[in-house]
């Protein structure tokens, strides 16, 4: 059984419900909460640069189960990020995360319904890389949504310098008949390209990922020999690699009928799963290498950290803890992260104040407005603030129509009318 993806549960702060889900408009302030610790958090800003998909499930809804490769599909896509997001209580939210194998987060939110404004499943949200709903609607049409999005509002790592720079390593990697990694980088290309937001490469990368196919196929032939000659460390490891990183393709169901094979017996069922884990580690850690290249390093930490919690026993946990060291260990790089985390908590109070000057709080609105300008000087979100809070009316009911008195002339006047 394949290592489940972290299990979130999710908290929610609320300004107006009038404003949920209002498409074009940003989404509202939420936290995601690890259920095992209660550390980990995710809040909307820290997913700025990057596509947010969040799909909203139910474990006994088929319409869900059914959608789920769809979403995979796009949780693939260079500069996606993908929540699955869930009424249920825990256990029935991981079972069924478990049974269709997500490779990414989701979140069991009792309130997540409520908040969300969901009445049916399964439902999707498309927010842009400024943390706006862009679109909400059923996940069958997630696909071209995402690649809609992607041409409006390229994130990071799908520009065109970054594909090329994907599509050149991908050639190198065919070169040393690493063809999962190969597959990975070119058809992420491809995927990018298909939006057709002027990203170069598409057929080429199309032809790649083909070729890395075909290569990959050979690599299994070469691991049957390898289970023959009892060297089956070495199998897994190369049929484990196919099965994971080729996805629906020929060659990952050809390797995956090894595996099975492979399984029947007990230790060498224990291998398939660490190799498999380590294989989803290295693809995280992969992400978190182009966020490094981005200079996204409070993203790139927290990506490596998915990787440590979910594959703790894998090489590639171990790899990842190392390359927290050396970010930790590198002092400007601490500075840009502690700079990061402050622009991020600034903006998400300054939306927080928005939200309430937009209904008419004014108080509230102005208390989140001094909050960012106090504890976060110098911030771009606040010399936003500053003028935000500089246009509110003075107190809580300036700006509303005042409501006169009624004069006792006046009520005398109504009362003889009454009696005459």
């Amino acid at each position: 059984m394949l290592r489940p993806a972290l299990l979130l549960f999710a908290t929610f702060l609320l300004v107006s419900p009038s404003t949920a889900q209002i498409v074009d408009e940003p989404l509202p302030e939420y936290k995601l909460t690890d259920v095992k610790n209660g550390e980990k958090e995710f809040a909307i800003a820290e997913g700025r640069g990057r596509i947010l998909v969040l799909f909203f499930f139910k474990s006994t809804d088929a319409g869900s189960a059914d959608v789920v490769a769809e979403v995979k599909k796009v949780a693939k896509m260079p500069g996606v990020h993908v929540i699955a997001i869930s009424p249920e209580k825990p256990d029935a939210v991981e079972k069924f995360a478990k049974a269709k194998e997500f490779e990414f987060s989701y979140v069991a939110g009792a309130d997540a319904e409520d908040f969300f404004q969901i009445s049916s499943y399964p439902r999707a949200y498309v927010v842009d890389t400024k943390g706006v709903l862009r679109w909400r609607g059923h996940p069958g049409e997630l696909e071209e949504r995402v690649k809609d999005q992607i041409r409006k509002t390229p994130p990071i790592g799908a520009d065109p310098e970054s594909l090329k720079a994907r599509l050149a390593k991908a050639n190198k990697l065919m070169a040393e008949k690493q063809f999962g990694k190969a597959y990975t980088l070119a058809s992420q290309v491809a995927s990018v390209a298909s939006t057709g937001g002027g990203a170069a490469g598409g057929s080429d990368a199309t032809a790649l990922a083909q070729k890395a196919e075909e290569g990959a196929k050979q690599r299994i032939e070469e691991a049957r020999k390898l289970i023959e000659e009892k060297k089956i460390d070495q199998a897994i490891a190369v049929l484990a690699d196919i099965a994971v990183r080729f996805g629906a393709k020929d060659a990952a169901r050809e390797a995956e009928t090894e595996l099975a094979k492979l399984q029947s017996n007990r230790e060498h069922k224990a291998l398939v799963r660490k190799a498999t884990d380590n294989v989803r580690g290295e693809m995280r850690n992969e992400e978190a290498a182009d966020l490094i290249a981005n200079k996204q390093y409070v993203e790139a930490v927290d990506t490596f950290k998915q990787t440590i919690e979910r594959y703790p026993e894998s090489k590639a946990a171990a790899d990842a803890q190392k390359q927290i060291d050396k970010i930790n260990a590198d002092a400007s790089v601490k500075t840009i992260i502690a700079k990061r985390r402050s622009e991020q908590e600034a903006d998400r109070w300054l939306e927080i104040g928005d939200r309430f000057a937009k209904v008419e709080l004014y108080d509230q609105a102005r208390e989140w407005y001094d909050k960012v300008q106090k504890q976060h000087a110098g911030t771009a979100a606040a010399d936003k603030a500053k003028k935000a809070a500089a246009k509110l009316p003075k107190t809580a009911d300036a700006g509303k129509k005042e409501t006169k008195p009624k004069s006792n002339g006046d009520e005398s006047a109504k009362q003889d009318k009454k009696n005459g």
